[in-house]
């Protein structure tokens, strides 16, 4: 068993955490030996499931917070890919006086998951595998052990640091680091970015709001710090709020504690890690469900980066226009965290292209031929058939060559060719003619023809009128012949 299936993004990295939640709590760091055993459990833990999936310990890394007399330990373990240059996947271990689960034993269920995947799954870069010590109160002194000690620094192209990935609202990515106004090594963030977008995972972005950090980066409070500072690219996946409904900051000092907006964490103030509430029970009651899905998102993100990383990755997936990144829609300028207008220009189109969706595939339009007469026969004439090619129809059927008369068609008869068709033509026009009158005709036509009935019965009036007057002229004339 040295590959997960495919289907199953999440399920070994959950059974880990179980085994973590309930045999390595109190992972803390301290010079007493009692309080370190956990912690020292925990290591001998990580390095006999490492060695199950076939590995062996590459690099045992021992260091200290500069002054502090505190040791830390960290373990890497490598699998040779194509190529020397390496993607190094980690995840602090240690923990505070808790059970741990969320802080780190998601981050560490997650990378131990990846080892399992790709231990007999060539890949074109080399992987690494780190687990790193003192991330909690020695300010990271463990990933600085490998800054400091590793042999392999000058060949890692990428880190992905998994840190609290599991029972926050949202899953965050982070990575960057400003140069002046521009923003550099973005190539892992944009890559992990579009895959997201590509399979459909809601991978989310530092709101601006958080002043704290430049986003989209996240320049401290995890282990990715010291190769932030190193210059060495970086992602940074994260399960956490940052901002409540409203969009506003609830802590702008420590705004990375703030990992849910939900009410069942009110009494701590929406803060998981550090508290009662990062225990695996508590959170499978409070949020069911939550760190396993937040988990299978990364896993499956972090595995089609190492699949699809090669060397031409750094020129691929940095901006080829300074200081923009790629998101859901498209690509987005920053300026010190705040988003800006600033598409490329269209001349230079970004590298990598938003995904395509193809047309669903319809047959085009059909359109009846015009109905003919065929010279010499009185049989009735019927529409062309309509011939098809083999084709894929929008249900997914296959068309067939052949003739296929269309019921819905009438009949047309032949006419008689012993007629004359243009007189026939000729006297069926008339009926027809009235359809083509516009309005402005018919009106014009009505007006003509009241206005000459109006002067008609003017005319009749004025001859009744006048007839009327000459009799009565008669009949006077009449009376004084009488009397005279």
């Amino acid at each position: 068993m040295t590959r997960c299936d495919d289907a199953d993004y999440g399920v070994e990295a959950y059974r880990l955490l179980r085994i973590i939640n309930d045999n390595y709590a109190r992972r803390i760091n301290s010079t007493a030996t009692q309080s370190t055993a956990p912690k020292t459990a925990m290591l001998q833990w990580i390095d006999d499931t490492m060695a199950s999936y076939g590995y062996s310990v590459h690099s045992n890394l021992k260091g200290n917070n500069f002054e502090d007399p505190t040791p830390v330990y960290s373990h890497t373990f490598v699998k040779p890919g194509k190529s020397n240059a390496r993607i190094l996947i980690g995840a602090h271990y240690d923990c505070v006086d808790t059970n741990g689960c969320e802080d780190n034993g998601t981050g560490v269920a997650v990378a131990l998951e990846l080892a399992r995947r790709f231990a007999n799954t060539e890949t074109n870069l080399t992987l690494e595998f780190a687990f790193w010590d003192g991330e909690e109160t020695l300010g990271s002194a463990g990933s600085r052990s490998y800054i400091t000690q590793s042999p392999d620094i000058g060949s890692v192209m990428l880190v992905v640091n998994l840190d609290s990935v599991g029972a926050g609202d949202f899953l965050f990515v982070y990575g960057g680091k400003y140069v002046g106004d521009k923003l550099r090594q973005v190539w892992g963030y944009n890559m992990a970015r579009d895959i997201a977008i590509r399979i459909g995972i809601d991978l989310r972005q530092m709101p601006v709001q958080v002043e704290h950090y430049q986003s989209p980066t996240r320049s401290d409070a995890s282990d990715q710090v010291w190769f932030y500072r190193n210059d060495i690219p970086y992602v940074y996946f994260e399960a956490n709020a940052w901002t409540n409904d409203a969009g506003e900051v609830p802590f702008p000092d420590k705004p990375y504690n703030y990992n849910s907006r939900k009410n069942v964490f009110q009494a701590t103030e929406g803060r998981i890690i550090h508290t009662k509430f990062d225990d695996m029970d508590k959170l499978e009651e409070l949020i069911p469900g939550v760190q396993m899905n937040h988990m299978r998102e990364t896993s499956t993100i972090v595995s089609e980066m190492i699949r699809r990383m090669t060397l031409d990755s750094p020129a691929v997936y940095e901006p080829l226009y300074e200081g923009k990144v790629y998101t859901a829609n498209g690509w987005v300028t920053y300026n010190h965290g705040v988003a800006t207008d600033g598409n490329p220009p269209a001349t230079e189109p970004p590298v990598t292209e938003p995904p395509v969706t193809e047309p669903p595939v319809t047959d085009p339009p059909f359109t009846d031929p015009p109905v003919t007469d065929a010279p010499g026969t009185d049989t009735p004439v019927t529409d062309a058939p309509e011939t098809r090619e083999s084709e894929s129809w929008p249900d997914g059927s296959e068309g067939t060559s052949g003739e296929a008369t269309d019921p819905a068609v009438p009949t047309v008869t032949k006419a008689d060719p012993g007629k004359n068709t243009d007189t026939d033509k000729t006297e069926e026009e008339p009926d027809k003619e009235p359809e083509k009158k516009g309005r402005g005709n018919v009106l014009g036509f009505w007006l003509l023809e009241g206005s000459i009935l109006l002067l008609i019965a003017g005319c009749a009036v004025y001859l009744i009128l006048t007839s009327q007057e000459m009799k009565r002229r008669r009949r006077r004339r009449g009376r004084k012949n009488t009397h005279k």
